[in-house]
């Protein structure tokens, strides 16, 4: 049996929705969502019998509905304007209205390189690793008719050694002399990390997997190995011979069994000794003679060498802000060693200096493509998708990552395509493009497997995370950051595990269960205000507020709030800042200061560019709306013009439905125009992604800023107090109403719910105090 409908026909022994004649790609519940309707044409199916049919009793949310809906009708060529084949039957859910007929099925032609939607199975990841495989297998052919054709007339160039330095023993006992423990090895690499004939593993990479205590059975040498992915290791150890007589000692560890090669220089400076040893590692390792070293034999190239090595030797240990300082002198005295150039902008980046940190990469990448250093151009390109990812600019950061592949491709260098395939799969994820997502996943997840570079197994962890959150699929976001969390700490990474485990808090907060995520908040801002690492101090605050705002515990956190806010804005993150500025209108709001509270939303609206972030933008003008019928009913109609021009320029505008139905809803209230705003608030309540909480503080708010008291009291014919849906807000303003309307008894209800829930929240944060800013 087979349906058609126009040039569409529906298969579902195969399992193919078909145009003309030709597979069109689906996700497995997208054919699931498709199949469920044809087959119940007849009559509109109810949002819970589409949730119960495709997740069985797992907890879905509206917003995966809807995504859900949107990819069905575009896979169809429908919309949410058109509704031709899928149409939204409000009060009574979706309904296929297209014309269908009946026929058998006919023989599909089933190209191998193209597999049907897979049959949705417990459990999912099951399903999830069949498809990274097989894109995996189709990006390997790929990459190999691109790499392997054009050298097909010539013998094959063996791979390029990869190798890491070792942190090099401060055998002078000179405590003076300490920063060449690690600086050395920095200088070292960074100068071995300039050529494209070996593969050289970031200094700072390095330095994090030795710190590490390394599992049973392995020692530090073994564990970055394992760690890297390095085949060669060098270490060695600085000794004093006389009075400004030093004696460098290099092993060169190629793990092949043999004994460790050696080779010992001398000098009167340990600077210019680790300069000297990078040519001597080059033709141990039987590489070609270097290019022109940028450091010379002179007195003040020395002391600069010795600067960069002083920088990088703080950087290592995490501390940007004094390593800032060697960076700048560096990149003024020697502005062609692209190395000190960009860690300099790496400072300026974790140090609050983000407009500096911009220039700076923009000119380190003017300047490498102009040397023809495709690897140090692919590490800037990175650094600038995290710059424009951090402010949520995500068209900017996408077209960065195309181009951080190509450059990463054109260096040969597996690790940068990796990371920059991944940091695209991640915004594609945010954007909702789920299927090329998961096709940058599945080439990412092929280089890290076949170049076994461990260090990048939490990141890919992290994408599938950033995945499942784009699919509403909660239980695989939280697998998925549980493994990244495993994976971090296994390597050994504490800033890595402290983000983890604000992913992780992230995935519990779309459960049953979002207390959970609390200790795991209030463990990671204690880390990351001890490290000054503003970026993710933000982060973690404005997902903890988020989290105990809910349950009425925003007094305590305004410290955090604030703190939060300023860091946010010296970062130029102006959507973090509006997330903050929209925690304290509320708490302004409900505190009794609305006027404080309107022009904090103001702030906060104004600041997120609807082309970067639409749906961001639509629910910070919702926010904006709801405080201003309060105080400036007559600016309700220039919110809702504002809505209105950003909902026509979504990919899908029909994802707007319930924020533009509640703006409607509202305008019409400051109008007077009690039919229109019934219809509004009819329509929002019957949106795919519509809330009964908030629908429910929309009724309350009606009623005390506009006395909508007969429409308030029918729409919360359904309101109870003990629902574990009510939040804190809609607490408050029930209770406000109650009052009002003489009904203690209510009020008092309400207001004991409300003290249960901050009891709660207080509780959860009790386990891990944090620490105030």
């Amino acid at each position: 049996m087979s349906w058609q409908c126009g040039e569409y026909t529906i298969v579902p022994a195969c399992r193919r929705l078909l145009r003309n004649g030709e597979p069109v790609d689906l996700e497995a519940k997208v054919f699931d969502l498709i199949l469920l309707l044809v087959e119940n044409r007849d009559r509109a199916v109810g949002k819970q019998e589409v949730v119960t049919a495709l997740w069985g009793h797992r907890p879905i949310t509206d917003a995966a509905l809807s995504q859900l809906l949107y990819k069905a009708r575009r896979a169809l060529d429908d919309d949410g304007d058109r509704q031709a084949v899928i149409r939204t039957v409000y009060g009574r859910g979706l309904q296929w209205v297209a014309p269908v007929t009946t026929g058998h099925d006919q023989p599909v032609h089933v190209d191998p390189e193209r597999p049907s939607a897979p049959l949705d199975v417990t459990p999912r990841p099951v399903r999830r690793r069949r498809l990274w495989f097989a894109l995996g297998a189709l990006v390997l052919a790929g990459l190999l008719s691109i790499w392997i054709v054009p050298r097909s007339f010539a013998p094959p160039a063996p791979p390029k050694q990869r190798l890491a330095l070792l942190p090099i023993e401060n055998g002078t006992g000179n405590h003076s002399l300490d920063w060449t423990t690690r600086g050395l090895s920095g200088l070292v690499a960074s100068l071995l990390g300039t050529s494209r004939d070996i593969d050289v593993v970031d200094p700072l990479e390095a330095a994090r997997a030795w710190t590490y205590t390394p599992p049973q059975g392995r020692d530090h040498a073994a564990h970055v190995r394992y760690v890297t992915g390095a085949d060669v290791l060098v270490g060695g150890r600085l000794t004093q011979l006389a009075d400004k007589l030093y004696q460098l000692t290099l092993r060169i560890d190629t793990g092949n069994g043999h004994a460790p090669a050696t080779f010992v220089l001398s000098g009167s400076d340990p600077a210019v000794l680790g300069v000297n040893a990078t040519a001597r590692l080059r033709r141990e390792l039987k590489l070609d003679p270097p290019a022109a070293s940028p450091f010379k034999s002179t007195p003040e190239d020395a002391y600069l060498a010795a600067t960069f090595a002083r920088g990088m030797d703080l950087a290592m240990h995490g501390d940007w802000l004094d390593a800032k300082p060697y960076f700048v002198v560096l990149a003024s005295g020697a502005p062609d060693f692209l190395p000190g150039r960009f860690q300099l902008a790496q400072a300026q980046a974790n140090t609050d200096q983000p407009d500096d940190a911009d220039a700076g990469y923009a000119a380190v990448l003017v300047e490498a493509q102009r040397q023809h250093q495709p690897a140090m151009a692919a590490r800037v390109l990175i650094a600038q998708v995290n710059q424009a990812d951090h402010r949520h600019q995500n068209t900017v950061a996408l077209k960065i990552a195309g181009q951080a592949m190509t450059t990463a491709r054109e260096a040969e260098d597996d690790e940068l395509l990796a990371r920059a395939l991944l940091a695209s799969a991640n915004i594609r994820a945010r954007l909702k493009q789920t299927t090329l997502a998961l096709q940058e996943h599945a080439q990412a997840r092929a280089l890290v497997t076949q170049g076994t570079i461990r260090g990048l197994e939490p990141l890919l962890h992290n994408t599938a995370g950033y995945i499942a959150d784009a699919r509403g699929d909660t239980p695989a976001a939280i697998a998925a950051a549980r493994a990244e969390l495993a994976a971090d700490e296994a390597l050994g990474r504490e800033r890595s595990s402290a983000i983890a485990s604000f992913n992780l808090a992230y995935a519990l907060s779309n459960s049953d269960h979002p207390l959970e995520g609390v200790p795991l908040l209030a463990r990671t801002w204690n880390w990351s205000s001890q490290h000054h690492d503003a970026p993710l101090q933000v982060a973690t605050a404005n997902l903890l507020t988020t989290a105990l705002y809910d349950l009425g515990a925003y007094e305590e956190l305004r410290p955090l709030v604030d703190t939060a806010t300023r860091l946010a804005r010296a970062q130029d993150n102006a959507f973090m800042q509006a997330r903050l500025l929209d925690m304290s209108a509320g708490g302004e709001y409900f505190s009794g200061h609305p006027t404080k509270a309107l022009a904090l939303s103001r702030q906060a609206s104004a600041l997120i560019d609807p082309a970067q972030g639409p749906e961001d933008a639509l629910q910070s003008s919702v926010i904006e709306a709801f405080v201003a019928i309060a105080v400036e009913p007559a600016s309700l109609a220039g919110i809702e013009r504002r809505v209105e021009a950003m909902a026509r320029h979504l990919p899908d505008p029909s994802g707007a439905h319930f924020n533009r139905a509640v703006v409607q809803t509202l305008a019409n209230a400051a109008r007077g125009d009690h039919k229109g705003m019934q219809e509004a608030f009819a329509a929002a309540a019957h949106s795919p992604g519509a809330s009964r909480d908030f629908l429910h503080a929309l009724a309350l708010q009606l009623a005390l800023a506009r006395h909508e008291d007969a429409a308030a009291q029918a729409w919360l014919g359904d309101f109870d107090v003990e629902s574990p849906d009510a939040t804190a807000d809609t607490l408050r303003l029930y209770i406000a109403w109650a009052k009002r309307h003489g009904d203690a008894a209510g009020a008092r209800r309400a207001q004991a719910r409300l003290a249960s829930l901050r009891a709660t929240a207080l509780a959860a944060l009790a386990k891990v105090p944090i620490d105030q800013p």
